[in-house]
């Protein structure tokens, strides 16, 4: 996975993110948050991001008659 954007302090996001744990496909990681919070940050391909919203939302799109492509 190829990750461009430099946290705060400098620090490449493929490096920080390197000990959270893999996504279901391997190609992402996330963490779950901690204390007061209910939630998790994940940090996916765009492609991938892309394709599973297309395939959540696949009938919705059907109805309005919109394609992918």
């Amino acid at each position: 996975m190829e990750l461009h954007h430099h946290g705060v302090i400098g620090t490449p996001l493929a490096l920080r993110v390197s000990t959270w744990a893999k996504s279901a496909n391997g190609q992402g990681h996330f963490m779950p948050l901690q204390g007061d919070v209910n939630g998790s940050i994940e940090v996916i391909q765009w492609q991938d991001l892309v394709n599973d919203a297309w395939a959540r939302n696949e009938a919705t799109f059907y109805a309005a008659r919109l394609r992918k492509g």
